[in-house]
């Protein structure tokens, strides 16, 4: 089974890292990550660009974050009209980048950690990184297995020191046996470790093929053989299931594609009208199911629905969203304690989802790779509770939408 990369690092508990295959990163100093996103602070980091500054904290303008998203920082760097970090220059570059206070650095440690991401995990520490970036997104640079052990290091005591409890989280979930298979039936983390590794070899080995097959088709694909296990062929799930629901399985595919647009391709862009526990998506789709109101929904004129035939298949929106996928995957960021706590076949459906919206969308590279850009960063700040995770489980787990969307992608 792959692998992928894994540097040791013995200081560490685990004592490695582990790197997904075939991903690029270096930064490109575009300066496209200091636009729209609003960057979360800690105090620690507003006292050093004030004492930098040689103004007071209050002078600076640093933004409070909604009490829903504050369980790690407090503040967010202040932007101007445009989005644009304040603490650009005219050129565009970061004014505090190579700046220091008490051999501190000044950068906030958000931007200094941004795009990589860690998950402890029984078999050691794996690393991802973030499609809101735009050398990931091209990826562009050296191999992340090429990232020199000690910048490595250094990066992750940051993101340790921006999340504290991320370890113990981690370390308590897993300890608990808390992984499952579907909501309800524990997933031991050796067996989920077996099935993520197949998926896994699915992709690597179809990036060694000269005629590669979609994303879509691999997940979809995967899930139905899991779908097909014993424990899982008698059980009943999937929204369909939903008592007085007069949908058409299509209907109910599109009804919650929509809704994941609404969600992660808004119109309005990033920020506006944010919704960090995703509860419009779960009450806008309960309303439609007890309301029996159907209602099609259209986002920059093209439909969200499982029957479009405007795929485009061969493309480089296909190796994008293949990429995005294996880092998903690799990393473990799809579901238990990596997103959510979603169980590994929520997990699954709910990036199946993603990948059709996208491709379903017909819009140009250059817009999927924009709608990415802000998926990912929504989906970094997301933190579902427990009502939204249970009725997440109940869309999700629908054994009969991968065949329908993997037929309606092949055709």
């Amino acid at each position: 089974m792959h692998e992928g990369f894994i540097i040791y690092c013995m200081d560490l508990d685990p004592s490695q890292f582990c790197l997904p295959p075939t991903i690029r990163f270096a930064c490109s100093l575009c300066a496209a990550c200091c636009h729209q996103w609003p960057v979360p602070l800690s105090h620690s980091d507003a006292d050093r660009i004030a004492a930098h500054l040689g103004r007071s904290r209050s002078d600076l303008g640093f933004a409070g974050l909604h009490h829903d998203q504050s369980t790690r920082f407090s503040l967010t760097l202040p932007r101007d009209a445009s989005g644009a970090c304040r603490f650009l220059g005219p050129d565009k570059s970061c004014t505090l980048h190579d700046a220091y206070v008490d051999d501190l650095p000044v950068k906030p440690a958000m931007c200094a950690v941004f795009p990589y991401g860690f998950l402890h995990c029984p078999d050691g520490i794996f690393v991802s990184v973030s499609f809101a970036s735009t050398a990931v997104i091209q990826n562009t640079g050296s191999l992340l297995s090429e990232v020199p052990v000690d910048r490595l290091e250094m990066i992750y005591r940051q993101y340790q020191a921006l999340d504290t409890q991320a370890a113990k989280r981690s370390k308590e979930y897993f300890a608990a046996e808390s992984m499952e298979l579907v909501s309800g039936l524990a997933l031991p983390f050796a067996e989920f470790r077996q099935l993520n590794n197949l998926l896994l070899d699915d992709f690597v080995k179809n990036a060694a093929c000269s005629s590669k097959i979609d994303a879509v088709q691999l997940i979809a694909g995967f899930m139905q053989r899991l779908w097909r296990l014993d424990r899982l062929s008698n059980a009943k799930y999937g929204l369909a299931k939903w008592p007085g629901c007069a949908f058409e399985p299509q209907q109910l595919d599109n009804l919650l594609l929509s809704g994941l647009a609404d969600r992660y391709m808004p119109n309005t862009g990033f920020g506006v009208d944010f919704d960090p526990y995703g509860l419009k998506l779960v009450r806008g789709v309960q309303d439609a199911l007890t309301t029996n109101d159907y209602v099609g929904r259209e986002y920059r004129g093209s439909s969200y629905t499982a029957s479009h035939e405007d795929f485009q298949s061969g493309s480089k929106i296909d190796d994008l969203l293949l990429r995005y996928c294996l880092v998903k995957i690799y990393g473990r960021i799809y579901c238990g304690i990596g997103f959510g706590e979603l169980s590994m076949m929520a997990g699954l459906g709910h990036l199946l989802c993603l990948v059709v919206l996208l491709k379903n969308s017909g819009l140009s590279y250059e817009d999927v790779s924009q709608s990415l850009r802000l998926m990912d960063a929504i989906l970094t700040n997301t933190l579902y509770d427990r009502d939204c995770r249970s009725m997440l489980e109940i869309f999700f787990l629908d054994p009969d939408r991968p065949a329908r969307l993997k037929y309606s992608n092949a055709r």
